[in-house]
C-alpha cells in the first residue's frame, strides 16, 4: 500500500505602505514616518509553516527599506538595502515572500536614513 500526505501551505498576505504622517506627541506637530498610517508599524501575524507575502509600497520621496529582524528567511529577502535587497525606490514597490520556519516574536524596521 502506497500512501502519502500532502500539506498545503497557507499564504498570508499583508499590504504595507510607507508614508509621511503628521503627529503631535508633545504639543508640536512634526512629520514622521508611518506604515499604513500607524506608529508603531502594524503587527504581522503568521503561523509556522505559512508563506509570508508582504507587498510594500514606498510613498516617500526617498528610497526606503524593511529589514526582518531575527527571523530565518532567504538572504535575498532580508531587506538590508544594497547588501541583500534592492532598496524600494520612491513611489516604488517590493514584494517580500518567504516561508515562516520558526515560531516566536520578531520585529521589522528600516535600514534607510
Amino acid at each position: 500500500v502506497l500512501s502519502f500526505a500532502a500539506f498545503a501551505q497557507n499564504v498570508v498576505r499583508y499590504d504595507l505602505t510607507i508614508d509621511y504622517k503628521n503627529v503631535n506627541y508633545s504639543g508640536k506637530t512634526v512629520k514622521a514616518l508611518a506604515i499604513n498610517g500607524q506608529i508603531p508599524a502594524p503587527q504581522l501575524t503568521f503561523t509556522e509553516g505559512d508563506i509570508a507575502e508582504i507587498h510594500v509600497k514606498n510613498n516617500l520621496t526617498e528610497e526606503s527599506s524593511l529589514h526582518w529582524h531575527g527571523i530565518l528567511l532567504p538572504n535575498e529577502q532580508d531587506g538590508v538595502p544594497y547588501l541583500t535587497t534592492t532598496p524600494i525606490k520612491p513611489q516604488g514597490t517590493h514584494l517580500f515572500r518567504f516561508p515562516i520556519r520558526q515560531s516566536g516574536t520578531y520585529w521589522y524596521h528600516s535600514h534607510s536614513n
